[in-house]
């Protein structure tokens, strides 16, 4: 049987791979590749766009 806190972990994931996050322009370079790589650890695909 799945567990409670695995499903929803699941399931959390699921919801946010649809939902598109995006940050502002005033970002520095660093800033964003640290969301780059904070996203990428997570299993998570990100995108720059401009």
């Amino acid at each position: 049987m799945l567990q409670w806190h695995v499903f929803s972990s699941l399931l959390l994931k699921m919801l946010l791979y649809l939902i598109e996050l995006d940050f502002p322009s005033s970002l520095t370079n660093s800033e964003r590749a640290f969301i780059h790589r904070l996203t990428q650890s997570l299993g998570y695909v990100s995108k720059s766009r401009g």
